[in-house]
């Protein structure tokens, strides 16, 4: 294995000799337990560097490196150990000060991130990373404005900063500010052009703003750069409805149903469709898998129901409206077709 102009293999076995002749050189099982990580090999990169900070625990980069090599196995508590201990032997190590705080916020320690935070911004202001990171524990903690406040610096100090755009965006969302968030959106389009999960919640927020049209066009986009985008497939199937697109519409749940047959919104749509259309048997047909899918699904009740009451099947009709009684008493919709279904059948 080449790794930026060397041989890892090489060099992993040069160090495993280091180690094997000075087993007492922390330097040489650090070196080893890098190699090892840059391999993926991290549980010996964890034994290496284990044995490394047993022969100088008075170093930071060892306990950082440690730090790393847990994080990567997933044991993240025992990396914000070690990344604490880097701090606290070497106070400006801005790598381990962040990690700290990154994994603080993974473990959901937001009170302890807050502060390992608002000092890392002190110390490395320029660090869009550090403002990105800040932002999110400060949105765990509720502190919204000023979580908004952190990634707009983040972004003036990298304007190509995805990730801070994609958070900017859903803290405005979550403000209910809905400009701001399309804003936000459309520059983390423009700093990964390629990004469907950009384009996607794009065309939600501009869904949101009643941009159908625009919502329409960054859909497809998003489908364009991920074809078995489930979310995005249904979603356009539900504007292309409200357009009166109907047969595009249907196509969209065909395919969100080749992704995931057992999809049970999208029967109920293809139901809603083939019942615009005057097919009401396979209006019936999609009502009924989506029902069986999700026995509590009270709008494909409530569908059927009302099919069957233009059908004039005012019996089948009263089971379906009784049904979503049972499921949603408080249902006003319910209880209004289920009393002109009893009429029609002459029971009031």
């Amino acid at each position: 294995m080449i790794f930026m102009g060397y041989d890892i293999d090489l060099e992993i076995s040069s160090y495993e000799q280091a180690v094997k002749t000075r087993p007492g050189d922390a330097d040489a099982r650090r070196a080893l337990g890098l190699a090892y990580g840059i391999k993926g090999r991290y549980s010996d990169a964890v034994r290496e560097l284990e044995e490394a900070a047993k022969l100088r625990p008075d170093s930071a980069e060892i306990h950082y490196s440690l730090g790393i090599a847990y994080d990567a196995l997933g044991e993240t508590k025992k990396a914000s150990q070690e990344f604490r201990k880097a701090v606290e032997l070497k106070d400006d190590y801005v790598e381990a000060r962040l990690s700290l705080a990154i994994t603080l916020n993974e473990l959901g320690l937001v009170d302890d991130a807050l502060p390992v935070f608002t000092e890392l911004v002190k110390q490395a202001p320029n660090l869009p990373e550090a403002r990105v990171g800040f932002a999110i524990s400060l949105m765990a903690a509720g502190y919204l404005d000023d979580a908004i406040e952190m990634l707009q610096e983040a972004v003036k100090l990298n304007p190509e900063y995805f990730d801070a755009y994609m958070l900017l965006a859903g803290a405005y969302a979550d403000k209910g500010d809905l400009r701001e968030a399309e804003n936000a959106y459309k520059q983390a389009v423009k700093a990964n052009p390629s990004s469907p999960d950009a384009y996607y919640n794009l065309a939600v927020t501009q869904s949101e703003r009643n941009l159908l049209t625009e919502a329409i066009q960054n859909y497809r986009i998003a489908i364009q750069h991920s074809p078995d985008f489930l979310e995005a497939h249904y979603n356009l199937g539900l504007l292309l409805d409200d357009k009166g697109l109907v047969d595009e519409a249907i196509r969209e749940y065909e395919t969100t149903l080749d992704l995931d047959p057992d999809f049970p919104d999208a029967y109920n749509r293809l139901g809603w469709d083939y019942a615009r259309m005057g097919d009401p048997a396979k209006a019936r047909e999609f009502y009924e898998k989506a029902i069986a899918l999700d026995e509590h699904f009270v709008q494909a009740h409530l569908n059927l129901g009302s099919l069957f009451l233009e059908q004039k099947q005012y019996e089948d009709a009263i089971r379906e409206f009784e049904t979503v009684q049972k499921i949603d008493p408080d249902n006003g919709e319910a209880k209004n077709y289920l009393a002109t279904a009893r009429y029609k059948l002459g029971i009031i």
